[in-house]
């Protein structure tokens, strides 16, 4: 009886244990809908950092990390991490794209990576939709398209890959077409502050100038420190002649980025219709 009930001991533990024994591809897969599907960039580190600590040997957990931090503008800790990926898999299609993309943030340029990324073949959704990113930082649109969809069409709720789409297609000047797939990016996260960012850019261009409007401060509201969102919804702003609210977002803009010359010089004439010329004149340079 004591041995039959051991047995049944060992048994429920062996079971126990194997089904809550989490393994590295279980917090890759846990990293990658937080960081992308729920925006949640942090959480995903943490993620990334627990399967490296299980398998040290692998590149993607690596190369995802270093895409994160990339985000984050920890530049250095992912310079690290794609070095690491790319010795142990030099054909790692995130760990190039991750590098190139740091590169272009530095002013130096990714393009060497870009390339060696849009020459490989993908395995999954997650590399299509990055080689699909290389490929439009290649100015390959077309191509761009055509991965981000086959990466929808393996994991039709890839946000990121919708929100990518829609940019490649907003630089083809299909607008409508973008909007289409921010849209579903958003009906996916409603908390996607770049989907709605880049849909009220398409707005605007679409003369949309209060869903603009709106869309920029949906962007604001999910994200406070969203430079490009304050300058746009200040560019629709004075569009509409409200010199004073267009005032106000582009000296949120500068306040975030002061390197903005544009910024400045947009300001110095708001300011000028609005006859402030003490304050235009230094603005403008006049």
């Amino acid at each position: 009886m004591k041995k039959s009930l051991l047995l049944f001991l060992s048994i429920l533990f062996i079971i126990s244990f194997s089904a809550y024994a989490k393994t590295a591809e279980d917090f890759i897969e846990a990293g990658n809908i937080k960081y992308y599907t729920n925006d949640d960039t942090k959480g995903a580190i943490e993620d990334y950092n627990k399967a490296i600590k299980i398998d040290s040997k692998n590149a993607t957990a690596y190369a995802l990390r270093a895409n994160a931090n990339r985000f984050l503008k920890n530049y250095k800790k992912a310079l690290k991490d794609c070095k690491t990926a790319l010795k142990i898999d030099p054909d790692n299609i995130v760990a190039l794209v991750t590098r190139g993309r740091i590169f272009d943030a530095q002013k130096k340029s990714g393009e060497k990576d870009f390339k060696s990324a849009s020459l490989l073949v993908p395995k999954n959704a997650l590399e299509f939709r990055t080689r699909g990113f290389a490929k439009a930082a290649l100015k390959d649109y077309a191509g761009a398209i055509k991965d981000y969809s086959k990466a929808i069409e393996l994991n039709p709720k890839f946000l990121w890959a919708y929100t990518n789409r829609g940019n490649a297609k907003d630089d083809l000047g299909d607008y409508t077409g973008a909007i289409k797939d921010y849209n579903k990016a958003i009906e996916l996260n409603p908390k996607h502050a770049m989907a709605y960012y880049n849909r009220g850019n398409a707005k605007s261009i679409l003369g949309n100038h209060t869903g603009a409007i709106k869309d920029h401060s949906k962007a604001i509201e999910l994200n406070p420190e969203h430079t490009e969102a304050y300058y746009n919804r200040g560019v629709v702003k004075f569009k509409f002649g409200d010199y004073t609210g267009a005032i106000k977002d582009w000296s949120k803009a500068i306040e975030l980025d002061p390197k903005l010359a544009v910024v400045y010089y947009n300001r110095g004439i708001a300011k000028y219709n609005l006859g402030d010329y003490t304050a235009a004149v230094p603005q403008l340079h006049i």
